[in-house]
């Protein structure tokens, strides 16, 4: 069955023709156990959920679990299964652009001990999205045919996620249940940003905390003219990197449940569907991890309990630049200006070889991301960096670049 549907995620950001919310394209699921139950640990990952998957009986493949998502292999995972293709389309991306896909049929994704029958994908490369992040792998991603069909409890404190059929389990005791609609297959709920009402969607495959689409920002005159930011690059999405004004600040209620000093992003005009009128905009796995979180799309609820993360504020970054991976060297691909690595000479197309004495290939990207924004200002950090075949080291000494971001319960 054709899936026709419309994703919104802040991983991919990508547009299927089409806008209805759809069942998922298989048949009843099994399970080994028997019991159409599963416990799946996860990775958390740049704020993205990271789970094993077999296809076709093959793997484990490291797939990312998106609210905001569908079934999507890459190219070489479609190679390697010998997977046919068909349909070609195009996506329309959060960096603005748009790239080529097509479907593919799969006989099978399981997850933990689910396996979820006669599926539908589609084919895309997540190769520059992998590369800008800097993730080891990321072979696929799961979302709505997954979600439809079953009720998903979601421990970012446990790193594990539990799976159950509708009504087999109650809802965390003292959750504050939040009903949402569909906009298209991914859920939507209202809440209120500084007060003001707006609809939101809610978006597993979000690294950030709050992104405010730039229709919602025109109409609220955001950002406020004395509201400290900054504007840097903030991520990559289908169709390229995804550039916004940051600020911190925001106040976020959804239900009696209060947010408040939430790093915000505001994304420029043109940065595909951060550029929709009909939502104020996403809320993210920055926020979402705070809490214990029940997804239940049969009964289009939302369950939130705060977790162990609800009293931290967020991590901004005290860098002032965006690394991408290629090969064993990491590229300079976005300076802040006037930003520490301004201050310290780095330049974009900067190749960056060793850090702190380091070779870079030894280095994780996405835990030295988060090292510059959780170590303290004045950290200082030794870079090697390559310009053509010249070596030049630089120091850079990490600084905020915002107002230190609170989190508190009202």
């Amino acid at each position: 069955m054709r899936p026709l549907l419309r994703a919104l995620a802040g991983l991919l950001s990508l547009s299927v023709p089409g806008t209805a919310a759809v069942p998922a394209s298989a048949a009843d699921p099994v399970s080994a156990a028997g019991n159409l139950e599963a416990s799946v640990p996860f990775e958390l990952i740049d704020n993205r959920i990271f789970v094993d998957v077999r296809v076709n009986g093959r793997g484990p493949y490291r797939f990312i679990l998106d609210t905001g998502g569908v079934n999507i292999v890459t190219p070489e995972i479609a190679d390697l299964l010998g997977l046919a293709r068909r349909d070609s389309l195009p996506l329309d991306g959060a960096g603005g652009g748009k790239v080529p896909a097509c479907y593919t049929d799969l006989d099978s994704l399981s997850v933990g001990a689910i396996t979820m029958r006669n599926q539908e994908a589609i084919v895309v490369s997540f190769r520059p999205i992998q590369e800008a992040m800097g993730f080891e792998r990321m072979d696929g991603l799961l979302g709505y045919e997954l979600f439809s069909q079953f009720v998903a409890d979601i421990d970012y404190d446990a790193a594990r996620i539990d799976f159950s059929r509708p009504g087999e389990r109650p809802p965390p005791s003292d959750a504050v249940a939040v009903p949402f609609e569909f906009r298209g297959h991914i859920p939507k709920i209202r809440a209120r940003l500084d007060g003001r009402e707006g609809d939101f969607v809610v978006d597993t495959g979000d690294r950030s905390s709050l992104t405010i689409f730039t229709p919602y920002q025109r109409q609220h005159g955001l950002p406020e003219a004395d509201t400290p930011r900054y504007h840097a690059m903030t991520g990559y999405g289908i169709g390229g990197p995804i550039r916004a004004t940051l600020i911190t600040g925001s106040t976020l209620a959804i239900g009696p449940l209060m947010l408040g000093g939430i790093l915000t992003r505001l994304p420029d005009p043109g940065n595909g569907a951060f550029d929709a009128e009909d939502v104020a905009g996403s809320i993210g796995t920055g926020v979402l991890k705070r809490f214990q979180l029940r997804v239940d799309y049969p009964g289009r609820t939302l369950w939130l309990k705060p977790g162990a993360q609800f009293g931290q504020g967020d991590a901004c970054d005290r860098s002032g630049f965006w690394l991408a991976r290629r090969g064993a060297e990491l590229e300079v691909m976005d300076v802040v200006p006037n930003g520490p690595a301004d201050a310290a000479g780095l330049v974009v197309d900067d190749r960056i070889v060793r850090i702190d004495g380091a070779p870079v290939d030894s280095i994780a990207l996405p835990a030295f991301r988060r090292r510059l924004a959780i170590d303290p200002p004045g950290t200082e950090i030794e870079f090697l960096v390559r310009r053509g075949t010249d070596r030049v080291p630089r120091g850079l000494v990490l600084r905020d670049l915002l107002p230190a971001s609170r989190t508190h319960l009202r």
